[in-house]
């Protein structure tokens, strides 16, 4: 028998398309399948999925040039979390979010500048469950990857890799002059129940041109202070 193997049912997730028999959600097949987890169901085919990642342009920026560093928690534990396309939309809020959220923090950024990051990720083993109360650790059980339909704190799908060798940068989209991820309830603008403290003031990230003039100091790309080019970003960057 033959199968298409999908991902939330799109073969845009899937760089290598496998041909196998029935689909679930997660790209979890219920065909041929060996009960060797019981917190959900086993997929040990290679594949390489196309998943995405939301941050802040700086943080894309290091990634690219030095690895993703694996979050010590989450709602599937330790790892680098992503969504597939079909969730694109969550990742995009998480990062139009950063720059409130990491405020007063060591992840903290100078300038609200969300990103979109497009990954490949090369698994072998992963666990496909229903909620993330199922999954345990998953990481020392020998699976390279989790996939949830659904999180205590999201209705969507979520991805976590337990290793970030597996994971390669192909793209990072610039969020500004997009359209916003929330709409027309954009939680720095207005108040939004999903988003505690909001309207956080501010000016949408997404309204913010993407040609914003740059830094004059050589090897600086932040932009100015003010906007306006010949300028300096910083006092620090004027000074040096």
């Amino acid at each position: 028998s033959s199968r298409v193997q999908k991902l939330f049912c799109d073969p845009r997730n899937v760089v290598n398309t496998i041909s196998t028999g029935g689909t679930m959600g997660c790209g979890a097949s219920a065909a041929s399948k060996k009960p060797i987890d019981t917190a959900g169901d086993v997929d040990d085919e290679e594949r390489t999925l196309v998943l995405y990642h939301g941050t802040s342009m700086s943080s894309a920026k290091s990634i690219s040039t030095a690895g993703f560093h694996p979050s010590d928690s989450g709602e599937l534990g330790a790892g680098v979390y992503f969504v597939d396309v079909e969730n694109v939309d969550k990742a995009k809020r998480f990062a139009h979010d950063e720059f409130h959220r990491v405020k007063g923090t060591q992840r903290a950024t100078a300038y609200n500048e969300p990103a979109l990051m497009h990954c490949e990720v090369h698994v072998r083993r992963t666990l496909t469950a229903a909620t993330s109360e199922k999954v345990g650790d998953w990481q020392i059980r020998g699976h390279d990857a989790c996939c949830v339909e659904r999180t205590s704190i999201s209705a969507s799908t979520e991805w976590c890799v337990a290793d970030p060798s597996r994971i390669r940068v192909i793209k990072v989209d610039d969020l500004r002059g997009t359209h916003c991820p929330w709409g027309s309830y954009c939680p720095y603008e207005t108040k939004n129940k999903k988003c505690p403290g909001s309207p956080w003031r501010g000016p949408c990230p997404c309204k913010t041109p993407r040609t914003a003039a740059i830094c004059k100091r050589n090897g600086c790309d932040n932009p100015t202070w003010n906007g306006k080019p010949e300028e300096y970003c910083s006092r620090r960057c004027r000074d040096i």
